[in-house]
């Protein structure tokens, strides 16, 4: 009897045991967690993003349109200025910028390509962003919707109340990723093409 109760007490030890470790463990990865968004947001506000709510942006080359995504998401979160040429019947609040997002591929054949494509255009388009598909950067002056904004919203920044703007630009053009249009799926010799 002493020795069934001694291997009872033993085993119920080394199950508190267990479950203690479970909990210190836990407890260690809970804290790794907490220490790397810390981490994470002190990089995010040394980090220092030259677009503005306020710019007229056009990302050319989007592959999955992610990074026009963050931009949406990055101004949404900061800012509260309204823009008669984008503001809806309910008075949404939109940013006075402009973002245009363009990609090579049609509609179909980046959904082939990229999963997330979808969900990021839809983060643009509900900014207030345009997403343009099979438009080609070399012949941008070419492209009858990007004339015709440019020419309806005026150029460069919208956060003054100049009207003596005469022809049309963005702010900002940006090419972060250049996409050669090859069809090369091996990342290596993509990049290769592109140097």
């Amino acid at each position: 009897k002493k020795k069934k109760n001694s291997m009872l007490a033993r085993a119920k030890q080394l199950r508190q045991n267990s479950i203690q470790k479970n909990r210190d463990r836990k407890r260690k990865q809970q804290q790794n967690i907490m220490q790397k968004q810390r981490n994470l947001k002190e990089s995010m506000k040394r980090a220092r993003v030259p677009y503005g709510p306020n710019h007229s942006i056009l990302c050319v080359g989007e592959g999955d349109f992610s990074f026009a995504a963050a931009l949406a998401n990055l101004f949404t979160k900061n800012t509260t200025i309204t823009n008669p040429a984008t503001a809806n019947n309910d008075n949404k609040q939109q940013p006075a910028g402009i973002l245009v997002a363009t990609c090579l591929d049609s509609q179909t054949e980046l959904n082939e390509k990229y999963s997330s494509a979808s969900r990021n255009i839809q983060i643009v388009q509900k900014f207030g962003g345009k997403v343009l598909y099979e438009t080609d950067c070399t012949n941008l002056h070419q492209h009858q919707t990007l004339r015709n904004m440019l020419m309806r919203y005026g150029s460069g920044s919208h956060d003054d109340d100049d009207d003596d703007d005469q022809g049309f630009g963005f702010d900002f053009i940006v090419f972060n990723f250049p996409h050669t249009g090859c069809g090369i799926k091996d990342t290596e010799k993509n990049n290769e093409v592109h140097r």
